[in-house]
């Protein structure tokens, strides 16, 4: 299937990409460079590291190891900042990046070139590795590296590329670009619960790299938009795209925290020779330093499907949730990808609660208790029988503010809490659609 973006959706992200830009520069940001106005803020050697404008995360530039073609075979080309930076008084400092790669492999041999982000404490006189990468990632991949151990006067950072793989290949190299060192708390602002997406409005809930993943209007499970991993036609083979929810969760007060969504993939399969590229669901309980595999999906499912996955096992304060596309198959070959539109995370038990034991005749939807409210609410509603529920929260310009409920239901009668305490006051509307059934009412909101 072709993949077609609406010029209008384009401009939300280019709008995101500004935004987060001038925004996350405060008090809490101590260095940042998107690499827009060149390389005055780095130390970089003649003839390695340059800007380029054919590939950029954000804005219409980024930095790579070599200005033309490969990196050369053994060398350790770098880019290190200018000016020390002092971290004595910081909280939770954090190096966090955008980057990709291709680098040289052997696998055969086990030769391989590799990449690392480094830091000094003094200067500049020692390095040591913080991260390290090899083999390829040829998507705009979010870092997040933490910093809260190097807590010195005189600190500095580096990307270097080392090319000491015994067999005198080299590959195209590596793509960097809108580097930070901020507070952990300015990169990962708190998401209440319930969360909820379905793209409708472009991707400003998410961290995704450049050229990755992009709403898409040409396939949808409801509205007119899903997200895909890739903007025009088949995800890149050798590629770790990844659409991360752009702050962390709270889940340690949850009974039953669930996430839900809607997806379809068509990924590379080779059966004879076992290659196949592969999807996940990926959990962090430590705001994106570390993550776990929760569920995984190869081959291909062509039809809207819906998920439930169980978080109970990940009640920390710094959850993130993760959709990740690993193109590692072996052959060189990939495929149209994944779609996925209504993700949702709640508490399923403090959420929706069933009352009684007693099967309504009619569906009903009951005006919310109270109304006018601060900052809470409960609305009601009645289903005869069983029945796939969306329960959805809309403000007066029909924006979607939250969806409630969005699963299967049992027959019965149900309540349901909204907290508007991240809302302003005004109007808004809850929509109730079950069955066949839709009915929409209005409550007031006031601060």
């Amino acid at each position: 299937m072709k993949k077609q973006i609406f010029k209008s959706s384009i401009f939300l992200l280019f709008m995101f990409s500004i935004y987060f830009q001038t925004n996350s520069v405060s008090a809490q940001t101590y260095f940042s460079d998107n690499f827009e106005t060149g390389l005055s803020k780095w130390m970089v050697t003649a003839a390695n590291w340059d800007t380029l404008f054919s590939t950029y995360c954000s804005g219409t530039h980024c930095v790579t190891d070599s200005r033309i073609g490969n990196y050369t075979y053994n060398s350790d080309p770098t880019i290190t900042m200018s000016a020390s930076l002092n971290l004595t008084g910081t909280a939770f400092p954090v190096l966090t990046f955008f980057h990709k790669y291709s680098l040289f492999e052997d696998g055969f041999w086990g030769r391989y070139d590799s990449v690392h982000a480094e830091i000094s404490t003094n200067g500049g006189f020692n390095w040591s590795k913080i991260k390290s990468w090899r083999q390829s990632n040829r998507a705009w991949t979010y870092e997040e590296i933490n910093l809260s151990g190097y807590k010195a006067t005189n600190v500095k950072v580096r990307f270097h590329l080392s090319s000491h793989n015994g067999g005198g290949g080299s590959a195209d190299g590596w793509y960097i670009d809108d580097v930070y060192i901020r507070e952990y708390s300015t990169a990962n602002p708190p998401v209440n619960l319930p969360f909820s997406d379905n793209f409708e409005t472009g991707m400003g809930k998410w961290i995704a790299g450049g050229f990755n993943w992009e709403p898409t209007n040409a396939t949808y499970s409801s509205g007119q938009w899903s997200a895909t991993d890739s903007r025009i036609g088949n995800y890149i083979y050798g590629s770790d795209p990844t659409m991360t929810i752009s702050g962390i969760m709270n889940l340690t007060a949850t009974s039953l925290p669930i996430l839900t969504f809607w997806h379809k993939y068509s990924l590379f399969e080779d059966g004879f020779w076992g290659r196949y590229d592969s999807i996940h669901i990926e959990v962090s309980v430590n705001g994106g330093f570390d993550w776990n595999t929760v569920q995984s999906w190869r081959q291909s499912n062509n039809a809207w499907t819906y998920e439930q996955i169980n978080l109970s096992s990940y009640k920390t304060n710094s959850v993130k949730v993760r959709f990740h596309l690993s193109s590692h198959n072996g052959g060189g070959g990939s495929a149209d990808g994944w779609y996925i539109d209504d993700v949702s995370i709640y508490d399923m038990n403090a959420v929706i609660k069933k009352i009684g034991d007693i099967i309504p005749n009619k569906y009903a939807l009951s005006q919310n208790y109270p109304n006018p409210f601060n900052p809470t609410t409960n609305i009601r509603y009645d289903l005869p029988k069983n029945t796939f529920v969306k329960l959805i929260v809309f403000d007066m310009l029909g924006r979607e503010v939250e969806t409630l409920v969005y699963e299967k239901l049992n027959a019965g009668t149900y309540s349901v809490d909204w907290n508007a305490s991240q809302y302003p006051s005004g109007v808004y509307f809850y929509y109730l659609q079950a069955d066949s059934y839709t009915e929409v009412n209005k409550m007031i909101l006031t601060k």
